[in-house]
């Protein structure tokens, strides 16, 4: 009989090429395939030819993809995408090297340890699947992979349900009670808890009931419940306790048991009522048992040590080694480590990247992370250090300066032909430069590639010392060889450019790492840094091209864990994609819990899709790792501001003054005072930003009173303001700030109809600033001022850069500005619909309200206005993304279409409030003419109803 050839191996389509089979069953067959796009592996998975015109099915395949793509976490199996070839349906998912954990069990049972830290992984991954009311019905051993890093993933929600799209639902239940028709069961009935084989409403219980029975067979190698037939065994789940641990463990059985009894209850009131809580039990169980085997081990040292004593002649270095190995962790988990710079005697400058090296190499531990360079350069202009080399006493000053609790002392010299890395740690002491105690080691390498090699042990020693666990120093570990490159001289070319980066000199940093890249195009490390350079020059189309590059290295580890997670959601984050820039800064906080990078910037894309409450929670975690960011106050005073919390603003304001950071303070207070309508306590805040010492500060001082002055429509001070900022901008060499306040200068001469001035102005900041919201901004300007070629010309820098959403927007904003002055308001609308759509929830819809009124959707219009209106404090604090007085023409806007549509109670409303917002306004501002005559009308009605 001749084999089954498999026609879909070997097969290219769409972005895939399918290489071979992984597996078949029912419900499913997978391939192993390429993404040619992003160059990684991945899991294919076709439903069988059988189902493929059974549209349940189809549709329980697709329900699988839907309800995994929501779940982002560590120990789940991630979903690409859907698609259909040929008629076929299939998933794209994270292919997981490894074997299931049904396949690991066949060698025998794990150690209890073991299990127990597998247990817990799969209660997180049932936590989170869980909170988003997904019940995974089928959770088994053949369901979860044990990856070669030794961690799991929970696999295949074929059967899994969603409650809040269940349409069977009965609506009368909880939010979390899903049911099964009558007289149907789904799942695998050996896993399955009583109350689902007798086809009643589950809950989340059920899958703690499947979580007891999996950890049951992880501990002892068998199935607590197995009996000969399926019959028997259904009748065992639904009428028999499982036998006692200790039949089968012979040590410590006693400390899981209790645990156990609790998630195999019969009756699910009786269960563990939730993942969360079975996570803490597995983790208090986990303690215990550690706390056993180190008392089990005290009870062997004390033995040992008399030995020891008796061979101390042998060396007394034995015992010293002996006891560092039962000292408590070092330090506490989230500490930082201060590197100094290599203290190099061997004549070749290249070897100075070694401190970069070792930076990232410990940049992969989850426990310990590095300080900021901005921190840094903080302490050395507080220490009046011009010189930034990090030499020793400097470095141990820093750290004592800034609370920093290790510092690393790093030398390397030639001993003959080979090489010597020797390393000190210090713990900061009370006094600089006294450290409070010193560990020192050394390692050799027989020539200058096995120095890369050193630096691994020497990073995985720092971790040891500093009490990281040896699971933890080796799960995610990346060579240096593949984290950074095998190229000295490309390593000797980003490391002079990182010392730039540090001193600001960020052009000088762009062209040594193009050279870098040049030496090895494959240095992902190199393109990432590249893109950072290049997005603060406000060079976007570069930096995501260096962005792809790195993404596109991937797959071939060069980058590390801690790297790759950061990248993925950063570049999320920056293409305006904050839906998975949240996820992924949510998944970067799982892998790094103890680095407040991750915190603060899962905070940052909650800010942008306006969830402020949440966002605040995120900085607050940052704040209990690092309580001295002033950044971190810097987002928490803004988010209080947003949701009218102006007490704690303003203790937000008081803690910037305390950190040394009164410009923010000051920016702070003067939005709170605008916001509570104390425009002259706003303005005297602002003029003491303009009169600040640094050139920075002066800037956006003159940016936020411009902003100011042109909400209350004093538009010709506003003018002067910003023609001595764009004059302070060009001195100083800041061609981004100086383009945004020539737009602004723009605008307002655009309100005062002086439309030749707004043609000057946008195509002189386009001249200076391509960045895609300059662009944007000019080209809707220059359209709205009656310039559409003009418009069309600059918004050829938009053509969209791989789908990012933040050139897509840009682009349908100024389609439809340009649609709307050639006079096709309907055809603008549907691309200021499409623009919005792409827009973070918290962004200023201004032009989308704008385009209803012309369209004649009044109504949406006003409804339109009035969320801008209600959002006030967004608006204002993030006056770069809008035109000065935007929101008091909003206001107007509103006042208008209200009066049209005779909504006499809303005018009376916001009327008062916009008077006394422009009481100073210049006296040709002409919509303050008529909304006085609107509250004259108002007053006379009051009067002679």
């Amino acid at each position: 009989m001749q084999p089954r050839i498999d026609p879909v191996i070997g097969m290219s389509f769409s972005k895939y090429r399918v290489l071979s089979l992984l597996g078949e069953g029912g419900m499913g067959i997978v391939y192993l395939a390429e993404d040619s796009v992003l160059r990684r592996k991945v899991a294919l998975k076709f439903l069988p030819d059988a189902l493929q015109q059974d549209e349940p099915a189809r549709q329980r395949f697709l329900n699988e993809a839907r309800i995994a793509a929501a779940l982002d976490h560590p120990y789940v199996c991630k979903i690409y995408e859907t698609g259909e070839f040929e008629g076929r349906v299939y998933i794209a998912m994270e292919y997981v090297e490894g074997e299931t954990v049904r396949e690991v069990l066949r060698r025998g049972p794990m150690q209890l340890s073991e299990a127990l830290d597998k247990g817990m992984e799969i209660a997180e991954a049932l936590e989170t699947a869980h909170s988003r009311g997904i019940i995974h019905r089928d959770l088994k051993p053949a369901n979860i992979m044990s990856t070669r890093s030794g961690h799991l993933k929970v696999m295949d929600f074929g059967l899994a349900k969603s409650v809040q799209t269940d349409e069977t639902e009965n609506r009368s239940t909880t939010a979390s009670i899903i049911p099964t028709a009558p007289g149907r069961i789904v799942g695998t009935m050996a896993y399955m808890s009583p109350e689902q084989l007798r086809s009643q409403h589950l809950d989340v219980r059920s899958d703690i009931f499947a979580l007891g029975v999996v950890l049951f067979e992880m501990v002892t190698g068998r199935h607590p419940f197995s009996r000969p037939t399926a019959a028997d065994t259904v009748s065992a789940i639904l009428h028999e306790q499982a036998p006692p641990l200790k039949r089968f463990v012979k040590q410590n059985a006693a400390i899981l048991q209790d645990t156990l009894v609790r998630l195999l209850a019969k009756d699910p009131a009786k269960r563990s009522s939730s993942a969360r809580e079975v996570l803490t039990n597995l983790q208090h169980v986990r303690r215990e048992l550690a706390q056993r085997e180190r008392n089990s081990h005290k009870r062997f040292n004390k033995g040992l040590a008399a030995v020891l004593l008796l061979a101390l002649a042998l060396g007394a270095w034995l015992l010293v080694r002996f006891i560092v190995t039962l000292r408590q962790p070092l330090v506490a988990a989230g500490a930082e480590v201060l590197l100094a710079d290599v203290d190099n005697r061997t004549g070749d400058t290249q070897l100075d990247a070694l401190k970069l090296v070792l930076a990232n190499q410990l940049s992969q531990s989850s426990r310990i992370h590095l300080p900021e360079e901005g921190r840094i350069r903080e302490v050395l202009q507080q220490m009046e250090r011009r010189d930034q080399r990090l030499d020793a006493d400097t470095t141990r000053e820093i750290a004592w300066r800034a609370g920093i609790a290790l510092v690393v002392l790093t030398r390397v010299y030639q001993v003959g032909s080979k090489y010597a890395l020797g390393l000190q740690i210090e713990k900061t002491g009370k006094q600089p430069p006294k450290p409070e105690a010193r560990w020192s080691t050394e390692y050799r390498a027989d020539n200058k590639e096995g120095l890369l090699d050193a630096v691994d042990h020497a990073s995985r020693w720092i971790r040891e010392i500093t009490g990281e666990a040896e699971r933890d120093r080796t799960e995610r570990d990346l060579p240096a060889r593949e984290a950074t490159t095998s190229s000295w001289e490309a390593l000797d070319l980003f490391s002079r450019a990182d010392k730039l980066v540090f001193q600001e000199k960020d052009d000088d940093a762009v062209r040594l790492l193009k050279q870098a890249l040049e030496l090895d195009p494959k240095f992902a490390l190199a393109h990432l840094r590249l893109a950072d350079r290049l997005f603060i020059l406000a060079r976007e189309r570069e930096g995501f091209d260096h962005y792809q590059d790195a993404i596109r290295l991937l797959d071939q580890n060069r980058l590390t864990k801690h790297e790759e997670l950061r990248i993925k959601a950063q570049y999320a984050h920056d293409s305006g994609d904050y839906v998975h820039a949240e996820e992924g800064f949510r998944t970067y906080a799982l892998y790094y819990p103890n680095e407040p990078a991750a915190f603060f910037s899962l905070g940052l894309a909650l800010e942008e899709s306006g969830r402020e409450e949440e966002a605040i929670q995120q900085f607050l975690k940052a704040k209990t790792l690092a309580s001295d960011r002033f950044y971190l106050e810097a987002h928490l005073g803004m988010d209080y501001l947003r949701l009218g919390n102006y007490a704690e603003a303003a203790n937000c304001s008081k803690r910037l003054r305390e950190l040394k950071s009164p410009y923010w303070a000051d920016t702070i207070d003067g939005s709170s005072w605008f916001l509570q309508g104390a425009y002259a306590k706003a303005e005297e805040q602002y003029r003491s930003l303009i009169q600040s010492g640094d050139p920075e500060w002066q800037s956006r001082g003159r940016e936020l009173m411009s902003f100011f002055l042109g909400e209350t429509g004093r538009y010709r001070e506003a003018l002067d303001v910003l023609k001595a900022g764009i004059q302070l901008d060009s001195k100083n060499g800041l061609p981004g700030l100086q383009a945004g306040k020539l737009l602004s200068a723009a605008y307002i001469h655009y309100r005062c109809d002086e439309r030749e001035a707004v043609k000057s102005l946008c195509l002189e900041a386009f001249r200076l600033d391509t960045s895609p919201g300059h662009l944007a901004a000019a080209a809707t300007l220059l359209a709205r001022a009656g310039f559409p070629d003009d418009a069309q010309n600059v918004a050829k820098g938009l053509l969209p850069v791989y789908g990012v959403p933040l050139f897509l927007r840009a682009q349908h904003r100024v389609a439809g500005e340009i649609l709307l002055a050639r006079g096709n308001p309907e055809q603008a609308l549907r691309e200021f619909k499409e623009a919005g759509a792409l827009d973070p929830p918290a962004a200023c819809r201004e032009y989308l309200a704008r385009a209803l009124d012309r369209s004649a959707e009044r109504a949406q219009a006003l409804r339109a206005y009035k969320e801008i209106v209600d959002s006030q404090a967004r608006v204002w604090q993030d006056p770069a993304q809008v035109f000065p007085g935007i929101w008091a023409d909003a206001l107007f806007e509103y006042i208008r279409l209200a009066w049209e549509a005779n909504r006499r109670d809303e005018v009376r409303q916001t009327v008062d409030r916009y008077l006394a917002l422009r009481a100073h306004a210049d006296t040709d501002v002409h919509d303050l003419a008529s909304v006085r005559r609107m509250a004259d009308l108002l007053n006379h009605a009051r009067r002679f109803p």
